[in-house]
């Protein structure tokens, strides 16, 4: 359960219950609140002034909480050194090193509690190594178009294909010579066996 601090109001109400000699336990009920809290506001704050009881209070309230490291001198030394073009990680390591972290001069700088612009902060990487965009025209793109790459084996592939269509040619063209006697063939198959040399041994 989270605590709820006292109220300037329950102050006043504590001070003038105090003066009416009521009871830590009385008072406590009256402002709905623990025993064990009434007592430590007023052990805290002997001879009970609200006034003065809240002043305390608004006093150590500001000191709790982390404290800041950042003060003038580290001030100073961290926006020369930026100006200079050294970055955060740079600070750190030759100047802070234990001390602080670059997270928290970044933190400090986009917080507005290092009055630098961020432009100061050095870009990551190489430029040159970066790609950049370069918009061609046509005339340009058809003179940067290379030609198309012809691989050994798929050339080798193709004079094959063309010698096999070759040699297709060639066989057709000797089919085409050996028309005349395969039709003598074929006559001489019709007036008998003697036209082919096709007589049986046995008959001679």
């Amino acid at each position: 359960m989270s605590y709820i601090h006292l109220t300037t109001t329950e102050r006043v109400k504590i001070e003038t219950y105090l003066e009416l000699r009521m009871s830590i336990r009385s008072i406590a009920r009256w402002l709905g609140r623990q025993p064990s809290t009434v007592s430590r506001e007023i052990r805290r704050n002997p001879d009970y002034v609200a006034e003065r009881a809240q002043k305390r209070y608004e006093k150590a309230k500001t000191n709790c909480g982390a404290k800041t490291k950042l003060d003038d001198t580290m001030r100073r030394a961290i926006v020369g050194k930026l100006r200079a073009t050294w970055s955060p990680e740079q600070i750190v390591g030759r100047l802070y090193t234990g001390i602080i972290a670059f997270s928290t001069i970044y933190r400090w700088i986009y917080a507005g509690r290092i009055d630098v612009p961020l432009t100061v902060l050095r870009q990551k990487g190489n430029v040159k190594s970066r790609p950049v965009l370069i918009v061609a025209t046509g005339e340009q793109r058809e003179r940067q178009r290379a030609p198309p790459r012809v691989l050994p084996e798929r050339n080798g592939l193709r004079a094959g294909g063309a010698r096999r269509t070759c040699g297709r040619a060639r066989q057709d063209q000797r089919a085409t010579e050996k028309m005349p006697e395969l039709e003598n063939r074929t006559r001489g198959l019709h007036r008998g066996s003697v036209a082919l040399n096709l007589t049986n041994p046995q008959e001679k």
